[in-house]
Order: structure tokens, then C-alpha cells, then sequence
């Protein structure tokens, strides 16, 4: 499916129709979510983004960076891995959090 999507985007006649995609714009991203093996392939083949998409409660504790020097081990990691662009989300609703990542990426 996502492979038919990405050829109707990049113009591709479907059909009757003729092409359908927004072929004058360029195609949309597409981001593509999920935390196992065959979500990474489609990412990888596919994506223009990855989002984890969520998962319980205790799977998200486990992962998150409390520490400086968690979030740089984090930030280096999807840099090495190509990355370009990451979105953090703080975990609590303390103002103070933009500070705290603020300084472990400047440290």
C-alpha cells in the first residue's frame, strides 16, 4: 500500500483516472510509526519521518532520558543513525524542562 501511495504521489496514472497524485507540489511526507522490526524496513523504504507512536507506561519510564548525559547518548545515537530532525516532549509539565535540555545539549 505504501508503495502504491509513493507512485501516485510521484505521478503515476491509476486506472482510468490518469495520474491523482499532487505531483505539482510534490508528494506529502510521510511519517511512519511503530516500534518492531518491520515498521523500521517501512520507515526505511518508505518514510520521510519514524515516530514511536506510544507504548505502556512502563516501557516509556524505562526509556526516558533523566540526566544530561542520557539525552546526549539519546541525540548521538539518531544522529549516527541519520537523523536530521528530533523532537523531544518533556515528561513533566515543569517550564524548567527546555532548560534542563537546553543545557545537555549545549554541554
Amino acid at each position: 500500500m505504501l508503495e502504491d501511495m509513493r507512485s501516485i504521489w510521484d505521478g503515476d496514472e491509476r486506472g482510468y483516472a490518469g495520474a491523482v497524485g499532487p505531483v505539482s507540489h510534490g508528494a506529502p511526507q510521510l511519517i511512519v510509526g511503530g516500534s518492531v522490526e518491520a515498521a523500521f524496513k517501512r520507515v526505511a523504504r518508505f518514510g520521510d519521518g519514524w515516530i514511536m507512536g506510544g507504548g505502556a507506561p512502563d516501557m516509556i519510564v524505562a526509556s526516558a532520558a533523566t540526566d544530561a548525559e542520557t539525552v546526549r547518548q539519546y541525540v548521538s545515537g539518531f544522529e549516527k543513525s541519520g537523523c536530521d530532525e528530533l523532537i523531544f516532549c518533556p515528561a513533566s509539565g515543569d517550564p524548567n524542562q527546555a532548560g534542563l535540555l537546553a543545557e545537555a545539549l549545549e554541554g
